[in-house]
């Protein structure tokens, strides 16, 4: 453990010495103030309070996930939506002519798996 972990740790434990004396038997009833005191409580380490860093730290955390969700967003448009590197003119004169299809012709294969090649 490091030197600040031992240091809270007696922190609470020091809370919880004080808490029982004080209210002997019903100690364990007044442990959420216990909580709620060193949450409250300024610690010089983080200078602010336990609670208050988890709350910035969550917003801190709530604004960079908007943030990569919107740059997210942006990348995912459909390409339709993108700009063609091609003039739209130029685009529409690279598609092919349906007319200019060539259709197959059978190949005849021998049970020896050869072929003859004839020119078309």
């Amino acid at each position: 453990m490091d030197g600040q972990c031992e240091r809270i740790i007696q922190i609470l434990e020091d809370m919880l010495r004080c808490c029982i004396l004080e209210f002997e038997s019903t100690w364990e009833k007044h442990l959420p103030l216990i909580e709620f005191v060193y949450n409250k409580s300024f610690q010089s380490s983080i200078k602010m309070a336990p609670y208050e860093e988890l709350y910035e730290t969550e917003q801190k955390v709530k604004v960079i996930r908007d943030s990569l969700k919107v740059a997210s967003d942006r990348q995912n448009v459909p390409v339709e939506e993108n700009i063609s590197i091609w003039p739209k003119r130029q685009a529409e004169s690279k598609r092919s002519d349906p007319l200019h299809v060539i259709a197959p012709t059978e190949v005849e294969i021998q049970s020896d798996l050869s072929y003859s090649e004839e020119p078309i």
